[in-house]
């Protein structure tokens, strides 16, 4: 989803999920576009871009989290840091039976 949208994808990404829990780490995720931005102090245009973005295509991130776990997903929530890059999706699940 993200190279589809963002033209590149993070180089690195690790999956953890405990309980009713799943945090996707992803690194390197800037585009060079963004990397400029960030050098030039401009963090919260980047930081406000990129999570209206994933407000605006949450329905794809649930849906493949959905698909791939077999589970429903409760509610989502995406977070961008910068130094170092790196950007963070929480999924909330529904409790297994």
């Amino acid at each position: 989803i993200f190279r589809e949208c963002y033209g590149r994808g993070p180089t690195k990404a690790k999956s953890y999920i405990f309980d009713d829990y799943l945090i996707v780490v992803l690194e390197d995720i800037l585009t060079t576009v963004e990397h400029t931005l960030v050098e030039n102090g401009e963090e919260d245009l980047v930081r406000r871009v990129r999570l209206t973005f994933q407000d605006a295509v949450s329905e794809r991130f649930i849906e493949a989290v959905q698909e791939a776990l077999g589970r429903k997903v409760l509610t989502y929530h995406s977070q961008v840091t910068f130094h170092p890059a790196r950007g963070f999706e929480i999924f909330v699940l529904d409790p297994e039976e």
